[in-house]
């Protein structure tokens, strides 16, 4: 029967990602976040834009928030469409979080509490602001937790309010009378001559304080409502879709469903002469598909599976692994390819690709391994990688768009084909050769060792060290010259170039050591775990110094984590070193 087990794990996995259509009499969510607009530098459907959005504000693109005193859980578009046509009601809503004790302190909130709304913090805005301004006089790596805790609050009230001002300055008293001045101004302007000036300054004022442009000009040129009202005093004539958005405000206030759902079908069909239209509806069947996290069920169950193997049924549950990870694969793959369709790009661009491909790359490797050996050991540690690559994905996908514009140091197709993808891919091996050095010592430590196993599993770690090698030193040369077309130099000690030769260096003394006989095959093994602290450091340690032309944002977050996983590297190294050690003189006592 286990024979069964792995298609019916890709059959529940892709039957739980089938949409369902939107219940009738309900508001068409799913309609509203396909919209596209533009922000950050990119056209993307408005679901991306509640789901990163989310995430900045609240940890969770799918927050629980309290209405008629009974927790509801919104969908991200549900949130959005509230925050953009209602935001009265989203300003009620307990989801900026605020985790700093020291900051609720200051604030006088209380501490037990983590989410608030954003009329609780409206008061406080001033002393936020305050000292926001006076943490952002300091180097981000200088801050201390109250001052980065300080501009983070700050950015998300500034978030929460240019997002509510988007379609609406809700000041008026309904948006029927403001559109209603509005028109018949631009019909009779000699009527009231000062309307004009007052019209001006308040389309001004939003226009700068709008953060999303929802009406196109062209495919690549969109415009926020406020320039749309302002071109529309300019010309006399009123953008047809500014009117459409304003009804759909009104309908969703006014709780009426059909009416919304109606509107909402009209500026669909204005947006299908554009050509972003297809790519923002693929982007939203991603969003929805989520592959990433169908890839991390099925390398969790992958793993689980080859550990109940090592103690039982090995014949029937090692294969299933296999194939439950192969399917994790699979899903990762079609994530992977989504991505780079949506960018335009190569797989990797930014922190949160490099992690997904690493992954990828690894499990990858890994999977090769399992098909030629058979014993599980490739397959636990592709799953272990692919599945903890996908974690660190998931946290870095809290900072913000994903699919962000290119940095304008980066902005070659060529070096992120070949330099980049081949660095990472160095990444994937080193990772892998370290998993399997991290797998010996557990087994070590559980007496379920022969000789026969830790040969040939040094022998394995030994080759894909050597593969880590070739792929890290080719990768760090073809990066030089990049930097040497970019920057006029082939070479400079930027902390992400010496990561890079610490790999090569590293990987180039385990060879040595092997060859010369200082290493046998414990050494080996135990030697491949640093490998993964001196990866981890090159990958995300130059970020958290916040200097050197690679680093492209300062990252404080995750400071605690690179030390944790640093740390238990170390520990698992003389753990593994105390238990060989143990291991000898007890056969040598035994043989004594």
């Amino acid at each position: 029967y286990l024979k069964y087990l792995t298609p019916l794990i890709l059959l529940l996995l892709v039957w739980s990602s089938v949409r369902q259509p939107h219940p009738i009499g309900a508001f068409n969510y799913e309609a509203f976040g396909r919209l596209p607009v533009l922000l950050d530098g990119r056209i993307q459907p408005m679901d991306t834009v509640a789901r990163n959005s989310l995430l900045i504000l609240s940890s969770k693109s799918s927050p629980r928030v309290e209405v008629a005193g009974e927790p509801v859980k919104l969908v991200p578009a549900e949130w959005l469409a509230t925050i953009l046509l209602n935001p009265e009601v989203a300003n009620q809503w307990a989801m900026i979080r605020i985790y700093n004790e020291e900051l609720k302190d200051q604030l006088g909130l209380p501490l037990e509490v983590k989410d608030f709304s954003f009329n609780e913090l409206e008061p406080f805005f001033g002393e936020i602001e305050l000292q926001a301004t006076a943490a952002r006089q300091i180097e981000g790596p200088r801050r201390d937790a109250f001052q980065r805790a300080s501009v983070k609050l700050y950015d998300k009230l500034i978030l929460h309010l240019r997002m509510s001002q988007s379609i609406w300055l809700y000041d008026q008293d309904s948006i029927a009378g403001e559109w209603g001045t509005f028109t018949k101004h631009i019909a009779s302007p000699a009527e009231k001559p000062g309307l004009s000036d007052l019209l001006r300054e308040r389309y001004g004022r939003m226009a700068e304080m709008s953060l999303l442009r929802v009406i196109p000009e062209s495919d690549e040129v969109f415009l926020t409502i406020g320039q749309a009202q302002l071109a529309g005093l300019d010309k006399g004539q009123a953008h047809p879709l500014v009117a459409i958005y304003l009804n759909i405000a009104e309908a969703y206030q006014a709780g009426q469903v059909d009416r919304f759902n109606v509107l909402l079908d009209q500026v669909g069909l204005a947006f299908e002469s554009y050509a972003p239209s297809s790519r923002v509806e693929v982007e939203q069947a991603y969003n929805a598909f989520n592959p990433l996290l169908r890839a991390m069920v099925a390398y969790l169950l992958g793993g689980i599976l080859v550990c109940v193997a090592w103690v039982r049924w090995p014949e029937r549950l090692l294969p299933a692994a296999s194939w439950a990870i192969g399917i994790g694969l699979v899903f990762h793959t079609v994530g992977l390819l989504l991505r780079m369709y949506l960018q335009g790009r190569p797989p990797v661009t930014n922190l949160y690709s490099s992690a997904v491909f690493v992954g990828w790359g690894a499990t990858l490797f890994g999977l090769i391994i399992e098909r030629r050996n058979k014993q599980g050991l490739g397959a636990l540690t592709a799953a272990a990688i692919g599945f903890s690559t996908l974690v660190v994905a998931q946290g870095l996908a809290a900072s913000g768009d994903t699919l962000e514009q290119m940095q304008a140091v980066l902005d070659s197709n060529f070096w992120l084909a070949t330099h980049v993808v081949t660095i990472t891919l160095g990444y994937s091996a080193t990772f892998l050769a370290g998993f399997i050095g991290i797998a010996y010592v557990l087994r070590l430590c559980a007496n379920s060792l022969d000789k026969q196993f830790v040969r040939q599993t040094a022998t394995l770690a030994f080759g894909i060290s050597l593969f880590a090698l070739l792929l890290s030193f080719v990768g760090t040369v073809l990066g030089g010259i990049w930097a040497d077309q970019s920057w006029g130099r082939f070479w400079g000690w930027d902390p992400k170039e010496n990561g890079a030769v610490m790999i090569v260096i590293w990987n180039a003394v385990i060879l040595h050591a092997k060859l010369s006989g200082m290493l046998r095959d414990h050494g080996i093994l135990l030697a491949v775990i640093f490998g993964n602290v001196i990866t981890a450091f090159s990958w995300f340690g130059v970020n958290m110094l916040g200097i050197g032309l690679h680093s492209y944002g300062f990252m404080d977050q995750a400071f605690f984590w690179l030390i944790l996983f640093c740390g238990s590297q170390l520990l698992i190294i003389l753990l593994g070193a105390a238990r060989g050690a143990f291991v000898s003189r007890s056969k040598g006592a035994a043989h004594g």
